[in-house]
């Protein structure tokens, strides 16, 4: 059965879990780090009090200069590149990438209304020839604001899963990944279903992350949820529904997979501000969950960051 179908299959309703089969090396990532103060302190804390091993940040995130002193405070932190194209501020010079940025920098991508942002990003790569290499400039230019800080990314994944998007979009990022020799975020799912890729291009995608230099989680995770709910469950309904996603890829054989999540301390601003912090609340419940960290200790699974891959 493959990554997709298995996920369709589906079956987010509690039910008796089976003695898994087989033991998993399990990746949790906090997305987001210097996104804000709320943010990194979530993920500080998941990393110190729950099972938080690696993170990626937003390297404009307006909170990225107190990352300096988060890392100094969490040395085994694991700290990657979240390449973002789609939020804020470039580091590029705005009029070396127009057609990512307007003239003040901020990215022409539009959070609100996914659908036709999407088919703007696809349109944008199959007719302009200048889009990759305006997409590569401002990579670039996130690595260099990286080192900048004295940091170095030790893996690499990309907000609003946009890579996905488009062949040749995905193609570029393996390469990033690849020219930084580090491990990346392969195919996540059941974002891949959200987006309505075109069928036939998951395998070519698959293709392109087996054929890397540098290794990428068998099969990553995220939002089980979707983004439309009538009801949103509770932290411990949530994570029986992750227990049951994990058992069916322990079933079926996968080695290593990477579950996405987006920790943070939710402070009221932050709520009022934030359309995606139902979800931040539930993940930050389960990265610090006694009995989450439970179930997998005792179904043998090996929580371990992106250098161990490898």
């Amino acid at each position: 059965m493959g990554h997709v179908d298995w996920l369709a299959a589906g079956g987010n309703s509690a039910g008796s879990i089976s003695k898994m089969r087989n033991s998993m090396k399990i990746l949790l990532n906090a997305d987001d780090l210097g996104y804000n103060a709320d943010v990194n302190t979530g993920v500080l804390h998941a990393h110190q009090n729950g099972i938080i091993r690696s993170t990626s940040l937003m390297i404009r995130g307006e909170a990225v200069l107190d990352v300096v002193q988060l890392a100094k405070d969490a040395p085994n932190l694991e700290i990657g590149l979240h390449f973002n194209v789609t939020s804020g501020q470039c580091c590029a010079e705005p009029n070396k990438i127009p057609l990512l940025v307007d003239e003040t920098g901020t990215f022409r991508f539009d959070s609100t209304n996914m659908p036709a942002s999407i088919a703007r990003l696809r349109n944008l790569v199959s007719s302009e020839k200048q889009f990759l290499d305006q997409v590569e400039r401002e990579f670039w230019a996130q690595v260099e604001q990286f080192h900048h800080l004295g940091l170095t990314p030790r893996h690499l994944d990309i907000h609003h899963y946009i890579n996905l998007v488009h062949i040749n979009l995905f193609s570029q990022y393996v390469g990033f990944a690849n020219q930084l020799a580090i491990p990346f975020r392969g195919l996540c799912y059941p974002i891949f279903q959200m987006m309505r890729i075109p069928a036939g291009i998951e395998a070519e995608m698959q293709g392109l992350v087996r054929e890397s230099s540098v290794p990428a989680p068998e099969v990553s995770i995220s939002n089980l949820l979707g983004s439309r709910l009538s009801e949103i469950p509770d932290s411990p309904e949530y994570e029986r529904m992750v227990e049951i996603e994990l058992e069916k890829l322990a079933n079926s054989g996968v080695k290593s997979v990477e579950f996405v999540t987006h920790p943070a301390h939710i402070s009221p601003a932050f709520r009022d501000k934030d359309d995606y912090v139902w979800a931040r609340e539930l993940e930050t419940a389960l990265v610090n969950s006694i009995s989450f960290a439970g179930y997998l200790e005792r179904n043998d699974h090996c929580i371990i960051t992106h250098a161990e891959l490898r």
